[in-house]
């Protein structure tokens, strides 16, 4: 797991934004741009065709990245967390967004954190006090933000030394507790569960 902390450049809000959404629509535009021909090809033939990329590769390699904000310093601080963090810096850096990237020589054991949201290949999942249950919006970059409500979730324990793989099972859990109840079957002759 790496991490970096950068100071927060101007509008904490939308610091916030710019980078998830950046970060998304790379991934977004990365799987859109998927090289090779609309033919299925028998597993052991693929070796022999080099001259086709498997989908897989065009995907970006960062994963799954977390952004938190510093609680309660100042200056704003972000912390932003993944398995690599080479890839998603450079670019952004690339994008001409390296002015978002001023490191701070903090420690991250120093201060508290509070998750903001995580980007996904596709994905931006954002933590709100403005929603009651889990809803999304699709992009026009090819991408969606999903909202989770913020009330009665302990985002402490998606803390930034938190490993990828156990984040994001606290993050399935968490958007399973967040679906609204579907509510009474209708019609005669329903037993509700399916």
């Amino acid at each position: 797991m790496e991490w970096k902390i950068f100071n927060v450049a101007g509008e904490e809000e939308a610091f916030f934004q710019e980078v998830l959404l950046s970060l998304a629509a790379a991934s977004a535009s990365k799987e859109r741009s998927c090289a090779g021909y609309a033919r299925e090809v028998r597993p052991d033939l693929v070796p022999s065709l080099r001259f086709l990329k498997a989908p897989t590769e065009n995907r970006p390699a960062w994963g799954v990245l977390r952004l938190y904000a510093s609680l309660g310093d100042t200056p704003s601080l972000a912390l932003l967390c993944g398995e690599s963090l080479q890839e998603p810096l450079a670019y952004l850096r690339s994008q001409g967004r390296g002015r978002l990237l001023r490191e701070a020589s903090v420690n991250q054991e120093e201060r508290s954190w509070g998750l903001i949201g995580l980007s996904l290949p596709g994905w931006v999942i954002l933590f709100s006090e403005e929603v009651d249950e889990a809803c999304r919006d699709g992009l026009d970059e090819g991408f969606s933000v999903a909202y989770l409500p913020a009330k009665g979730v302990s985002l402490s324990l998606l803390d930034p030394t938190l490993p990828a793989e156990e984040a994001l099972q606290l993050l399935f859990f968490m958007t399973l507790q967040a679906l609204p109840e579907r509510g009474e079957p209708e019609g005669p002759g329903t037993t509700g569960l399916l």
